[in-house]
């Protein structure tokens, strides 16, 4: 599943204003902590806004290689960094990554989604199974699930094995 287009009018505007403006101010000073590299370093310090941009839209993080152009393009001008000087490869491959993914769940009061999640999850989709949801719909019922408890949503691959086993179970279906 590809990040959603932050940059685009439909989904830029939160009620605290833009998505990746607002994080700009702020993180600044979460996202600037050390990294790996000289070499690496506008790469990692573009990583945290735009993980943090996406995760504030729809309460995931993303590989790094989903995200819009468009977005990398505008995060890198208002970072002041020259278009080559941020490689998303370099970001991928740091362990920045995983630091930024750590710091965004903290500073947003988010938990990190963990087997004991998964089991949560699975006996909410046996509700809606059973309340004859359909399945697209039990997938955008899942998220908003967890979103309402502050848990980071996994993957759709995650969500798509949960209902899944549910069914080979017959449990609901």
């Amino acid at each position: 599943m590809n990040a959603p287009v932050l940059t685009s009018h439909r989904h830029l505007r939160s009620s605290n204003g833009l998505f990746f403006s607002t994080c700009l101010s702020g993180p600044k000073a979460i996202f600037s902590k050390r990294f790996p590299q000289p070499t690496v370093w506008a790469s990692c310090r573009f990583g945290g806004p735009i993980q943090l941009g996406y995760f504030r839209v729809v309460s995931r993080f993303f590989v790094v290689d989903r995200f819009g152009p468009a977005d990398t393009a505008w995060l890198t001008r208002q970072l002041g960094f020259e278009p080559m000087a941020v490689t998303l490869a370099d970001y991928a491959a740091s362990q920045t990554v995983y630091r930024h993914r750590h710091v965004i769940l903290d500073q947003l009061g988010y938990e990190a989604f963990s087997p004991a999640h998964r089991d949560a999850l699975r006996s909410e989709a046996a509700r809606l199974t059973h309340l004859q949801t359909r399945p697209a719909r039990m997938l955008d019922e899942l998220a908003i699930y967890l979103r309402e408890r502050r848990v980071e949503v996994p993957p759709y691959n995650t969500l798509r094995e949960i209902l899944d086993l549910l069914h080979l179970t017959g449990d609901g279906f």
